[in-house]
Order: structure tokens, then sequence, then C-alpha cells
């Protein structure tokens, strides 16, 4: 299913697969994030190419969605403060780069890594 985003001059559908690929490619530039672990609860890293892989994007109504990423993160950095520079920076670019509306993210901790 696609996130839909009504405008003036028709509507515009933006894929999941696109939204899930920006969340984690902005998630994996964040201090602290070693890479995304698999959505389905697997914690070995995912490699550059499938980041998308490790966040699930669901439209809940137009023009809004909700994202669960799941992450690795580095030994000694603080869980909190790094979820809470994901879920920021997330928001920051879904909305700017697509129009949409984030109304909920999750971060999932699957692992921690030296």
């Amino acid at each position: 299913m696609a996130a839909r985003l009504p405008s003036e001059l028709g509507v515009v559908d933006i894929s999941e697969s696109v939204i899930a690929k920006l969340a984690g490619i902005t998630a994996t530039e964040c201090l602290g994030v070693l890479g995304l672990a698999a959505a389905d609860g697997w914690t070995d890293l995912l490699k550059k190419d499938s980041v998308d892989k490790g966040v699930r994007v669901n439209a809940i109504e137009e023009g809004k969605v909700k994202i669960d990423i799941s992450l690795v993160v580095q030994y000694g950095v603080s869980i909190k403060a790094v979820a809470e520079n994901v879920i920021s920076s997330v928001r920051y670019h879904v909305e700017n780069m697509t129009g949409l509306k984030v109304a909920d993210i999750n971060v999932i901790i699957r692992g921690i890594r030296v």
C-alpha cells in the first residue's frame, strides 16, 4: 500500500518502501547507530543496500504514516539519546522530503555491539 498525499493538482502516492528506505538511510547516519537489524527480529546488521528491510512503514490515514525502525547500537552510547536523535531526524527528513505527516515512530533496539 502507498501513502497517499492529496494536493491541489491531484494525488501523490508514495510507496511505503520508498519511505522505509528514506527512514533507514536517515537512521544509519545518526551517531551511535551501527546499522539496521531485520524488522523480523534477527540481530544481524543489514547491508547498506537493504536498509528498508529494517524499517516498517504503515500508511494509517491519508497523508499520515507510522514508522518502526529496528537498530543495532554502539556499546557505550546512551540508548535513550540515540533513539531520540533517530526519531527526531527521521521525522524531520520524512516530513520535509515527502510532505507526509509522521504520526508515530517506534525505535526497537535489537542489539548492541562494540
